[in-house]
């Protein structure tokens, strides 16, 4: 089918009469001209071969050095690097912000205690447990210290030897939702699933603005 302007979009209204007639006979013989050079071919028609040869595939030699890099690269669990832009209570709520953390946790452990560091309230001090006996991760000067003592910690070793993680449910908010506080299950490599909670709290922070930060983590127990 043809789509037609209405004439009055095509032709001042002084010329509108004469106009809109020939221009209506001129599209219909260009529409007579190209429904008739879409006739059917005759039975039995061929495309005529005109020498070229076809494309075909060909796979590249078999190479396990290439495979395991591809392998290691579709696998690989570790998040994107993110800007000043990126980070903001805009683009990242407190899942977001759970979600980059633990996968940065589980592809690299100093590299994911940097990046938590990244995202924690600064503990001021030397104390690095609240009253409740939660970690605080702002209590640490740098992501090796960090990674170094969760690693020689009983409960919390776990972490820096994560192979899987998931969330139970959502986040729980609180305190007109500038608090949320959220339970994962962690495990190591062979080993059961074991309770890991990770608290945060929406702050002002310079250049950001608002933005979901670590306040505390806890871990309970250690499962075999």
């Amino acid at each position: 089918p043809f789509f037609c302007w209405p004439a009055h979009t095509l032709y001042p209204a002084a010329h509108r009469g004469p106009y809109c007639v020939v221009g209506m006979i001129a599209l219909l013989h260009v529409s007579a001209v190209a429904v008739g050079s879409l006739q059917a071919k005759p039975l039995g028609w061929q495309p005529r071969n005109t020498g070229r040869s076809r494309c075909s595939l060909r796979c590249l030699d078999d190479s396990t050095d290439l495979w395991d890099s591809l392998r290691a690269r579709l696998e690989t669990t570790a998040p994107p690097p993110l800007g000043v832009d990126d980070i903001g209570a805009d683009k990242m709520g407190p899942s977001d912000v759970i979600s980059h953390l633990m996968r940065g946790m589980q592809a690299d452990s100093v590299q994911g205690c940097t990046t938590m560091l990244g995202f924690a309230v600064k503990e001021p001090g030397e104390r690095c447990e609240d009253t409740l006996g939660q970690l605080l991760p702002g209590a640490f000067s740098d992501g090796v210290s960090f990674q170094q003592y969760l690693n020689d910690h009983e409960r919390y070793n776990t972490l820096t030897q994560l192979a899987e993680w998931k969330c139970m449910g959502p986040p729980q908010m609180s305190d007109m939702s500038r608090k949320a506080a959220q339970k994962l299950l962690v495990r190591r490599d062979g080993c059961n699933w074991e309770d890991f909670f990770i608290n945060l709290l929406l702050g002002d922070a310079e250049v950001v603005g608002k933005r979901w930060l670590v306040t505390s983590i806890y871990k309970q127990g250690v499962a075999n």
